[in-house]
């Protein structure tokens, strides 16, 4: 037995299917139906202060997994360890750039301006927090602070 090979059944076979390809092609760029719109995935760029959108209710969390231990519930600071946020001036009358500052940098017992004599680590003790999470601790601290 032998297969012959017809050139002209495969060329038009090959030709029929780069049409039927083409026409597919076409016809979907042409198509009148709303097609969806793929978002890029975004790129985590390092969140600056200006750049972060700030959440109170994501800065309660923090706090009060951070933060509580010193400051204590809602604010109301912890005698001879942490402040009292609710009435605290340095809140009110500190930008958000350098209340970041200062929670990155925390502040030692020895420097002038502690009046606890109690360290205040850097990020309260909890390196994991991001500068989202400072920024909302800081919208959080605001909205306590009378």
């Amino acid at each position: 037995m032998t297969l012959t090979i017809n050139s002209n059944r495969i060329t038009n076979i090959l030709l029929l299917m780069i049409v039927l390809v083409t026409g597919l092609v076409i016809s979907g760029c042409s198509s009148t139906e709303p097609t969806a719109i793929v978002k890029p995935t975004p790129t985590r760029a390092k969140p600056t202060l200006t750049s972060v959108v700030s959440n109170v209710e994501s800065g309660m969390l923090a706090y009060n997994t951070t933060c509580v231990a010193c400051h204590g519930p809602n604010g109301i600071g912890i005698k001879d360890l942490g402040k009292d946020w609710t009435e605290s001036d340095f809140i009110k009358n500190t930008s958000d750039e350098d209340l970041m500052a200062f929670i990155k940098a925390g502040r030692p017992a020895t420097h002038e301006d502690n009046t606890t004599g109690v360290d205040m680590p850097a990020m309260g003790g909890n390196t994991a927090l991001t500068d989202q999470d400072l920024a909302d601790i800081i919208a959080y601290a605001r909205s306590i602070n009378k």
